[in-house]
């Protein structure tokens, strides 16, 4: 019995620290606890900080992509403290998937393909992505200087600048109908001698595209003879001008290269126009230049500033009647016409 009770007098004082041990434990459990619910708090607000600020800078970034397409299409103003920060940035900037250009490109794809039978979307490609453009200020100044020099000829210039259509046969008329409605309406606060303006394309090459975008067009008739008259060459269907940029109608017959994605850029223009001639069949095809147009390397109809024409692939792309038409193709006189706004880099399927 003394033996016993001696060795519970030994293990009291072993059982005593374990109570302190496992209390002590326990407090640095309750204590963790505690500091693990204190960060989870802090990780929730955190992440309610982070979403908040991302969606911030989503507005933001979709704000300032679009800005220059906001201002230059369809009609220019004058350029932001924004627009001046942005030229900085280069000449163009891809954008977001969620920006409002690329949901208006996308609703273009839908309609801007070919126009047989009717206006289709674009078939054969799709769209890949979509760089807004930064405007430069003398690209800017000049097209609005042309905007107003168009406006004061037909205001002052008499029928040479404000052509009769009575003159004109059917065809013609439903070409020129054709382009109308590509038009987009005019401000209320302008005149109806403001120039019309519209979203045309063109295909380029991978290595062209800073420099169409900082330069403009260069008018056929300093590069080669053009179908239709000299000038710039644009067309209203994004499809037609992918496969231009895709190298199809090279006489070389080799496609051309794609960028990095396997995309072919189609640039994207403000075209301003202010009396367009429609080149048909029947009025503008003689023998002398067959089987060529009459404005074959010459230039533009006295009193116009840009052609119109309706086209298609079976035809070798010379003028067709409207209701054959498969795309349309203008023709702007000179480059400060045109206005770079996007590119838009289609994928090939």
């Amino acid at each position: 019995l003394s033996a016993a009770i001696q060795e519970l007098a030994a293990a009291a004082p072993s059982s005593q620290a374990e109570r302190h041990r496992a209390e002590a434990e326990k407090q640095r459990a309750d204590t963790l606890a505690m500091q693990l619910a204190a960060a989870t708090q802090e990780l929730t607000a955190a992440t309610r900080e982070l979403a908040a600020a991302r969606e911030v800078l989503a507005q933001l970034r979709a704000r300032i992509e679009c800005e220059p397409f906001q201002r230059y299409m369809p009609h220019v103003v004058q350029p932001s403290v924004l627009d001046c920060a942005l030229a900085a940035l280069g000449v163009r900037r891809p954008v977001h998937r969620a920006s409002p250009l690329w949901s208006f490109v996308e609703h273009l794809m839908r309609s801007h393909g070919s126009l047989q039978p009717v206006p289709t979307a674009v078939a054969g490609f799709a769209l890949s992505a979509v760089d807004v453009v930064v405007v430069r200020e003398p690209q800017r100044i000049a097209y609005e200087e042309r905007q107003r020099k168009l406006q004061s000829l037909r205001q002052q210039g008499g029928a040479h600048f404000n052509a009769d259509t009575s003159t004109m046969d059917a065809e013609q008329l439903r070409v020129l109908s054709a382009l109308r409605e590509l038009f987009h309406e005019r401000p209320l606060d302008k005149p109806a001698t403001f120039p019309n303006t519209l979203y045309v394309f063109h295909g380029t090459r991978v290595g062209l595209v800073d420099t169409v975008c900082t330069n403009g067009l260069v008018a056929v008739g300093a590069t080669d003879q053009g179908f239709f008259g000299s000038g710039c060459y644009t067309t209203a269907s994004i499809e037609y001008a992918a496969r231009y940029a895709h190298g199809e109608f090279d006489v070389d017959g080799d496609l051309r290269d794609a960028n990095s994605d396997g995309a072919y850029p189609v640039v994207m223009f403000a075209a301003s126009v202010g009396m367009a001639y429609p080149v048909t069949r029947a009025v503008d095809y003689h023998a002398a230049k067959a089987p060529n147009s009459d404005f074959f390397g010459a230039p533009m109809k006295r009193g116009f500033d840009a052609h119109v024409c309706c086209v298609s692939h079976r035809a070798g792309f010379q003028a067709v009647s409207r209701t054959d038409a498969q795309y349309v193709e203008l023709v702007v006189e000179q480059e400060v016409q045109l206005l770079p706004v996007a590119v838009l880099w289609l994928r090939r399927l």
